[in-house]
């Protein structure tokens, strides 16, 4: 069984954060919608959102949907940090993450503890994460 993300409101205290970084939209997220558009230079969209897994994780990624969250392509992801439990990554306790997207138009998401992808077959339920996907 492969890990399926769920997208679901950024927590407002997410928002905030990306705001102090200059870069929030200046709105808060909105509760039926699953991301939060965001300001970006260039000609790319960002969208801030929280992801959440289920299931086990399959070596080298699983796949995620990025029209999901309104996207067409990802081109980069970067998980959002808080000192509050709101938005710190919940991942049964490891002491890091890294989310990688690859292959733009059919991405995936492959976790990483300290430079060391999870180990196949490792359930991964309930892992929870706000990053800024940015794309087209």
């Amino acid at each position: 069984m492969a890990v399926t993300w769920t997208a679901s409101a950024p927590h407002a205290t997410a928002v905030k954060e990306v705001q102090k970084a200059g870069i929030g939209s200046g709105y808060g997220a909105s509760g039926a919608s699953v991301f939060e558009t965001l300001k970006w230079p260039g000609n790319k969209r960002a969208v801030l959102t929280k992801l959440t897994a289920s299931g086990t994780y399959t070596t080298g990624g699983d796949a995620f949907n990025e029209a999901t969250v309104g996207l067409k392509e990802i081109h980069a992801a970067f998980v959002v940090g808080s000192p509050t439990t709101n938005v710190k990554p919940v991942n049964k306790g490891d002491s890091s993450f890294t989310m990688l997207c690859t292959t733009p138009g059919t991405p995936k998401v492959q976790l990483f503890d300290e430079g060391t992808e999870t180990a196949n077959a490792t359930t991964v339920t309930n892992f929870a994460v706000h990053v800024i996907l940015v794309g087209i």
